[in-house]
């Protein structure tokens, strides 16, 4: 049995005029059993963890929770993300998808990360076109979710901060919020790995056009330019601009890159409990 806190102080929660049901804190029973589509994308593939729970999930990933209550689904998918850091989590929902959004942003692990997908019922048998158009529908990652990602990877809170600084200034062209030194910076940096805030700053803005806008330059607000989107990939992620288009999500991006430049190492768990 698994708890999985998605309550507060109180009950109930007032949004944009509506008032939320928000259930209390209470255990949980999270279902083995998920649908995933792996690349490229083509029919869902069944996998029980029951047996196996050294089972290899290939990055990008996507990973739906179907049965059971909703709460149930959350309560699984809290749990996979924390096996397997790069999927992108999946729900389906037959009523109430905001408020069910609004639950998982009470959850760190799935907040700003949970596709929420509208289906007649939930025992229906979703198809995978419906599952793929909600996850490209995804809006593009934040710089906090960014750097909460990395640094529960890595495992430090401090690298986290600066991470979310220097995102901030790679994909908002907010330099107010940097609040360190270049000294300061390139310090920390050097502690961890081989990336330096000016690749960092080029990883943010790879992730977020991959992951936020499907490789769609012309919409992407990190202003990167085609030349430079094929560089990147090839210098960081180790492939061609084509073949990263293909893949979803923005998990993988980071993924990929912590463990190319040697910050995760397979096997080895080193993310913290990070807020």
């Amino acid at each position: 049995m698994t708890a999985l806190n998605v309550g507060a102080a109180s009950e109930k929660k007032r949004r944009g005029g509506r008032v939320l049901a928000v259930p209390k804190t209470e255990t949980v029973r999270s279902p083995s059993t998920f649908l995933f589509l792996q690349p490229p994308y083509q029919t869902f593939k069944s996998i029980s963890f029951g047996v196996n729970r050294h089972r290899t999930i290939p990055l990008a990933t996507v990973a739906l929770a179907s049965a059971g209550t909703v709460l149930q689904s959350l309560c699984g998918l809290d749990q996979l993300v924390r096996r397997y850091h790069w999927i992108i989590p999946t729900i389906t929902v037959s009523d109430d998808a905001d408020a069910v959004a609004y639950i998982a942003q009470l959850i760190p692990l799935l907040k700003d990360r949970l596709v929420v997908v509208q289906v007649p019922s939930r025992i229906h048998q979703t198809c995978e076109g419906v599952v793929l158009r909600a996850v490209r529908r995804r809006m593009p990652p934040s710089p906090q979710s960014m750097a909460s990602y990395a640094a529960r990877r890595v495992g430090s809170r401090e690298l986290g901060d600066i991470l979310r600084e220097q995102f901030a200034v790679a994909v908002q062209g907010d330099s107010k919020c940097v609040s360190r030194s270049v000294a300061t910076c390139s310090r920390v940096f050097s502690r961890f790995g081989p990336l330096t805030a000016r690749d960092w700053r080029a990883v943010a803005r790879l992730a977020q056009t991959l992951g936020g806008y499907g490789g769609m330059l012309s919409q992407c607000n990190s202003s990167i330019s085609s030349k430079t989107a094929v560089r990147h990939t090839h210098r960081y992620l180790g492939l061609s601009w084509t073949m990263a288009k293909e893949r979803l999500g923005w998990e993988w991006v980071l993924e990929r890159v912590l463990k190319r430049e040697g910050y995760v190492v397979d096997g080895v768990r080193r993310d913290c409990e990070l807020s």
